[in-house]
């Protein structure tokens, strides 16, 4: 979309007690990265927004060969690129 910030953003449409939903809105870059955000899930007792990303993407984005046991240590070490949960207090 336009106002994208990433490869993939989060949005939010509320629904009306007339059963419309308002236009999209991007969540911004309070939220999204510039990376691929998604499967967003908002718990609504508790104001806090799970959600996927890829925004820390440290495999990728080396370009020099590495070690076989660097490569390992990378591969699981927590921020290394793949899909990961994130949380964030939002009111909405």
């Amino acid at each position: 979309m336009e106002d994208g910030i990433g490869s993939g953003d989060l949005y939010i449409s509320y629904h009306s007690t007339e059963g419309t939903w308002s236009k999209s809105k991007n969540l911004s870059a309070k939220i999204n990265s510039d990376k691929m955000d998604y499967c967003p899930f908002y718990d609504s007792k508790t104001q806090i927004l799970y959600f996927t990303s890829k925004r820390n993407e440290i495999i990728t984005k080396r370009s020099k060969s590495l070690e076989l046991k660097h490569l390992l240590k990378m591969m699981h070490s927590y921020q290394n690129g793949l899909s990961r949960i994130y949380k964030t207090h939002i009111k909405l």
